[in-house]
């Protein structure tokens, strides 16, 4: 995970594979990766604990006073409320009370940007209530089996989770979506069918 203030893009990756993903532009965009990414690796959190897990991360702020602490806490919460609950309208996020999940959209723009974070993920990170209609040929496959293949897949081998990452980021090029404006039900749907469409193509 990275710092506030320091690049939320890999490197490696081109300006244009990102086009499609209006959400990882402007100045907001490196809190969107950071709670997405937290959401990921702790589990469920409110924007208030995310918020100071933000500020915890800057030097300056362990120096302030109590006063100014306060303050600057208070400015960011308000600023992390907003943050969230434009995740929400975007579907990357749901909320249970006080409490934001990743929706499975959320997770596979984290697969797409930091596929790495898997390795370390919380075993309730995901948002267990969606609607997603899986299709027939994945009707026996179990979705914390499929993580904890990932997870031990990259332990043994690094380079599978940037390879998971660049077929993320090609599929949004190919089939030029807008992640920002689909749903999580409506991505994985087209995702299913895509890939059937594959599998059905003769050899």
């Amino acid at each position: 995970m990275f710092r506030p203030g320091e690049s939320y893009m890999p490197k490696n990756i081109a300006p244009e594979e990102w086009k499609f993903i209006p959400s990882l532009k402007g100045k907001h965009a490196t809190r969107h990766i950071f709670i997405l990414e937290t959401l990921m690796s702790k589990g469920p959190k409110s924007y208030c604990d995310m918020a100071l897990e933000y500020l915890q991360l800057e030097p300056k702020f362990s120096t302030l006073n109590k006063a100014n602490q306060y303050y600057r806490q208070r400015s960011e919460n308000s600023t992390f409320y907003k943050r969230c609950r434009f995740l929400e309208e975007k579907d990357y996020v749901k909320k249970f009370g006080s409490l934001y999940k990743l929706s499975p959209k959320g997770a596979f723009l984290v697969l797409a940007v930091n596929p790495k974070i898997l390795g370390s993920a919380s075993r309730d990170f995901l948002d267990d209530t969606n609607d997603l209609q899986k299709p027939e040929w994945l009707s026996g496959v179990n979705e914390e089996d499929t993580i904890k293949s990932f997870q031990d897949g990259f332990k043994s081998n690094p380079i599978g989770a940037d390879v998971l990452s660049f077929a993320a980021r090609k599929i949004l090029l190919a089939y030029k979506i807008n992640l920002d404006e689909i749903s999580s039900k409506d991505l994985f749907s087209l995702l299913y069918e895509k890939t059937a469409a594959k599998l059905r193509k003769p050899s």
